[in-house]
Formats: structure tokens, C-alpha cells, sequence
């Protein structure tokens, strides 16, 4: 089975309130073997589109999930939803498996 453990962190969840949207982000706290194989190489230049069972999100980062990085509009909108679901509650991991 593949999976990712995701939180928004106490950090970015004070950013955001702040002001500064521009740091909301997803933070990557484990995943399967698959999905670290997958993923490792992520960078702006090389972006992995990875499936996570109720969606799509564009990984451009070796440990996070950039509102910014995502390019369609069902991205975008699946990272907002699940950015303040985890916004509630800062620092605690969800797992997302499939």
C-alpha cells in the first residue's frame, strides 16, 4: 500500500494567518517506499504529479507540498481543501493511503 503522512506545521499555520499566504504549504512527514522513490528527485525544475488517492498534488519539493507548485484548477482546489483541514489542526499528521 502506498502512502504519504502530511501536516501543516505551527510555523506555517502563523505565517498564513499573518498574512503571508505565500507560504502555504503541506509538509511531507513519512511515505511508503514507493512514494520515497517517487518523490526524492522533487525539485522546481523536476515536479512529480503524485496521486494520493482522493486527488492529484504536484510535489516540487523533496519535503513539502507548495500551494504554488500545483498547475490545475483540481490541484489547486484539492491542496486548499486539504491545506485547511490540516490548518485546524497544526502539527498533527494525517495519512492519506492508496
Amino acid at each position: 500500500m502506498n502512502y504519504v503522512k502530511i501536516c501543516v506545521t505551527s510555523k506555517v499555520a502563523r505565517a498564513v494567518t499573518s498574512g503571508e499566504t505565500y507560504q502555504r504549504q503541506i509538509t511531507i512527514k513519512d511515505r511508503s517506499p514507493a512514494v520515497t522513490e517517487v518523490t526524492t528527485g522533487a525539485n522546481r525544475e523536476n515536479k512529480i504529479w503524485l496521486w494520493t488517492g482522493g486527488g492529484t498534488l504536484v510535489v516540487g519539493d523533496s519535503h513539502s507540498i507548495w500551494e504554488s507548485h500545483q498547475e490545475t484548477s483540481a490541484q489547486k482546489a484539492y491542496f486548499a481543501e486539504l491545506f485547511e483541514v490540516l490548518r485546524t489542526t497544526p502539527d498533527q499528521p494525517i495519512t492519506l493511503a492508496w
